[in-house]
Protein backbone atom coordinates (compact mmCIF):
# COMPACT_ATOMS: atom_id res chain seq x y z
CA UNK A 1 0.00 0.00 0.00
CA UNK A 2 1.25 3.41 -1.40
CA UNK A 3 2.17 6.47 1.53
CA UNK A 4 -0.72 8.22 -0.58
CA UNK A 5 -3.17 5.39 -0.13
CA UNK A 6 -2.81 4.67 3.17
CA UNK A 7 -3.12 8.72 4.20
CA UNK A 8 -6.78 8.56 2.26
CA UNK A 9 -8.05 5.83 4.91
CA UNK A 10 -7.28 8.70 8.16
CA UNK A 11 -10.14 10.70 9.15
CA UNK A 12 -8.81 13.80 10.97
CA UNK A 13 -10.51 15.53 13.57
CA UNK A 14 -10.17 18.32 16.05
CA UNK A 15 -11.14 18.19 19.99
CA UNK A 16 -11.75 21.29 22.21
CA UNK A 17 -10.53 19.21 25.48
CA UNK A 18 -10.60 22.11 28.04
CA UNK A 19 -10.04 25.33 26.03
CA UNK A 20 -7.12 23.35 23.74
CA UNK A 21 -7.54 22.40 20.20
CA UNK A 22 -6.25 19.32 19.84
CA UNK A 23 -6.15 17.06 16.35
CA UNK A 24 -7.29 13.36 16.12
CA UNK A 25 -7.03 10.86 13.70
CA UNK A 26 -9.20 7.78 13.78
CA UNK A 27 -6.51 5.18 11.70
CA UNK A 28 -7.23 2.48 9.80
CA UNK A 29 -6.58 -0.46 12.59
CA UNK A 30 -9.14 1.10 14.26
CA UNK A 31 -7.34 3.36 16.87
CA UNK A 32 -7.70 7.15 17.49
CA UNK A 33 -5.05 9.22 18.37
CA UNK A 34 -3.39 12.41 19.17
CA UNK A 35 -1.56 13.77 15.96
CA UNK A 36 0.74 15.42 18.74
CA UNK A 37 2.52 14.61 21.41
CA UNK A 38 0.94 15.59 24.89
CA UNK A 39 1.67 19.33 24.96
CA UNK A 40 2.53 21.68 28.38
CA UNK A 41 -0.48 23.44 27.57
CA UNK A 42 -2.90 20.40 27.14
CA UNK A 43 -1.43 19.06 30.46
CA UNK A 44 -1.89 22.56 32.30
CA UNK A 45 -5.03 22.58 31.01
CA UNK A 46 -6.44 18.98 31.97
CA UNK A 47 -4.52 18.83 35.28
CA UNK A 48 -5.09 22.05 36.64
CA UNK A 49 -1.71 22.34 37.88
CA UNK A 50 2.31 22.92 35.93
CA UNK A 51 4.07 21.00 34.27
CA UNK A 52 6.54 19.43 36.01
CA UNK A 53 9.64 20.64 34.23
CA UNK A 54 13.33 19.61 34.91
CA UNK A 55 14.56 22.87 35.12
CA UNK A 56 11.62 26.60 35.08
CA UNK A 57 13.27 29.61 34.10
CA UNK A 58 12.53 32.93 36.84
CA UNK A 59 10.07 35.71 35.27
CA UNK A 60 12.73 37.85 34.97
CA UNK A 61 14.52 35.01 32.54
CA UNK A 62 12.10 34.20 30.60
CA UNK A 63 10.63 38.08 29.97
CA UNK A 64 14.53 38.75 29.12
CA UNK A 65 14.92 35.57 26.61
CA UNK A 66 11.36 36.04 25.02
CA UNK A 67 11.39 39.81 24.94
CA UNK A 68 7.90 40.17 27.15
CA UNK A 69 5.51 36.68 26.36
CA UNK A 70 3.86 35.64 28.99
CA UNK A 71 5.53 33.84 31.26
CA UNK A 72 5.78 30.07 30.47
CA UNK A 73 3.80 30.59 26.83
CA UNK A 74 7.54 29.25 25.04
CA UNK A 75 7.23 25.97 26.45
CA UNK A 76 3.56 25.38 25.90
CA UNK A 77 4.11 23.55 22.27
CA UNK A 78 6.50 21.20 23.79
CA UNK A 79 5.81 18.00 24.83
CA UNK A 80 5.25 17.22 28.42
CA UNK A 81 7.82 15.70 30.18
CA UNK A 82 8.71 14.30 33.45
CA UNK A 83 5.82 13.11 34.34
CA UNK A 84 5.07 9.02 35.54
CA UNK A 85 3.01 6.16 34.64
CA UNK A 86 0.50 7.39 36.88
CA UNK A 87 0.37 11.00 35.43
CA UNK A 88 -0.12 9.63 31.72
CA UNK A 89 -3.15 7.31 33.15
CA UNK A 90 -4.73 10.18 35.10
CA UNK A 91 -4.21 12.50 31.89
CA UNK A 92 -6.28 10.01 29.72
CA UNK A 93 -8.79 9.62 32.08
CA UNK A 94 -9.49 13.64 32.45
CA UNK A 95 -9.56 13.41 28.69
CA UNK A 96 -11.86 10.85 28.81
CA UNK A 97 -14.00 12.93 31.18
CA UNK A 98 -14.10 16.17 29.51
CA UNK A 99 -15.03 14.36 26.18
CA UNK A 100 -17.95 12.27 27.79
CA UNK A 101 -16.07 8.64 27.85
CA UNK A 102 -15.88 6.72 30.55
CA UNK A 103 -12.44 7.10 31.89
CA UNK A 104 -9.91 3.70 31.04
CA UNK A 105 -8.30 3.64 34.38
CA UNK A 106 -9.20 2.50 37.51
CA UNK A 107 -6.49 4.86 40.37
CA UNK A 108 -5.90 4.16 43.93
CA UNK A 109 -4.44 6.76 45.93
CA UNK A 110 -3.76 7.37 49.60
CA UNK A 111 -4.34 9.68 52.27
CA UNK A 112 -2.06 12.44 50.39
CA UNK A 113 -4.18 12.13 46.91
CA UNK A 114 -1.43 10.21 45.85
CA UNK A 115 -1.61 7.64 43.12
CA UNK A 116 -0.54 4.57 44.19
CA UNK A 117 -1.42 2.10 41.82
CA UNK A 118 -3.84 1.62 38.63
CA UNK A 119 -5.71 -0.78 36.30
CA UNK A 120 -7.43 -0.75 33.44
CA UNK A 121 -11.04 -1.11 33.18
CA UNK A 122 -11.99 -3.28 30.73
CA UNK A 123 -14.42 -2.16 27.70
CA UNK A 124 -13.93 1.32 28.76
CA UNK A 125 -14.38 3.44 25.41
CA UNK A 126 -12.17 6.28 27.20
CA UNK A 127 -8.90 7.47 26.79
CA UNK A 128 -6.21 5.53 27.62
CA UNK A 129 -2.25 4.88 26.29
CA UNK A 130 -1.50 2.58 23.70
CA UNK A 131 -0.12 -0.91 24.00
CA UNK A 132 3.81 -0.90 22.51
CA UNK A 133 2.23 -3.24 19.87
CA UNK A 134 -0.72 -1.03 19.20
CA UNK A 135 2.36 2.06 19.64
CA UNK A 136 4.49 0.18 16.78
CA UNK A 137 1.24 0.03 14.44
CA UNK A 138 0.51 3.58 15.05
CA UNK A 139 4.28 4.84 14.34
CA UNK A 140 4.54 2.29 11.54
CA UNK A 141 1.61 3.65 9.93
CA UNK A 142 1.05 1.02 7.42
CA UNK A 143 4.18 1.77 6.09
CA UNK A 144 7.72 -0.28 5.57
CA UNK A 145 10.18 2.87 6.76
CA UNK A 146 13.07 2.48 8.87
CA UNK A 147 11.87 5.25 11.13
CA UNK A 148 8.46 6.07 10.91
CA UNK A 149 7.57 7.97 8.04
CA UNK A 150 11.02 7.86 6.23
CA UNK A 151 13.88 6.17 5.95
CA UNK A 152 16.10 9.37 6.84
CA UNK A 153 15.65 9.65 10.66
CA UNK A 154 16.41 13.57 10.12
CA UNK A 155 13.30 14.38 8.61
CA UNK A 156 10.92 12.25 11.41
CA UNK A 157 12.63 12.07 14.41
CA UNK A 158 14.37 14.57 17.15
CA UNK A 159 17.39 12.22 17.70
CA UNK A 160 21.38 13.14 19.42
CA UNK A 161 22.90 13.86 15.76
CA UNK A 162 20.06 16.54 14.86
CA UNK A 163 18.56 17.85 18.30
CA UNK A 164 21.45 19.76 19.85
CA UNK A 165 20.41 17.84 23.02
CA UNK A 166 17.16 19.77 23.33
CA UNK A 167 13.67 18.72 23.33
CA UNK A 168 12.02 20.78 20.59
CA UNK A 169 8.23 22.03 19.99
CA UNK A 170 5.93 19.46 18.97
CA UNK A 171 5.26 18.74 15.28
CA UNK A 172 8.61 20.55 13.61
CA UNK A 173 9.31 17.65 11.59
CA UNK A 174 7.42 15.38 9.17
CA UNK A 175 4.89 13.22 10.09
CA UNK A 176 4.19 9.60 9.23
CA UNK A 177 1.72 8.48 6.23
CA UNK A 178 -1.15 8.67 9.06
CA UNK A 179 -0.20 12.24 10.39
CA UNK A 180 1.02 11.48 13.83
CA UNK A 181 4.09 13.34 14.47
CA UNK A 182 7.15 12.63 16.42
CA UNK A 183 6.72 8.83 16.71
CA UNK A 184 10.44 8.54 16.71
CA UNK A 185 12.76 11.09 18.34
CA UNK A 186 12.39 13.93 20.45
CA UNK A 187 11.00 12.68 23.98
CA UNK A 188 9.44 9.14 25.68
CA UNK A 189 6.02 8.22 25.29
CA UNK A 190 4.55 6.08 28.04
CA UNK A 191 2.63 2.94 26.77
CA UNK A 192 0.20 0.59 28.82
CA UNK A 193 2.39 -2.41 28.71
CA UNK A 194 5.49 -3.29 28.51
CA UNK A 195 7.94 -4.91 25.93
CA UNK A 196 10.76 -7.80 26.83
Amino acid sequence: MSSSDTAKQVTKKILDVAGTAVEVVECPNGLTAMTFAVTNQLYEALMDRETPAAVKMTDVQLLAAVGGMEPGSQFRDFPVTNVSWFDAAELANKMSEVEGLEPAYLLERDENGNITAAEIIEGSNGWRLPTVEEWQELAAAGENYKYPGSDDPDTVAWHSGNSGNEIHTVGELKPNAWGLYDTAGNCWEWTNSTSE
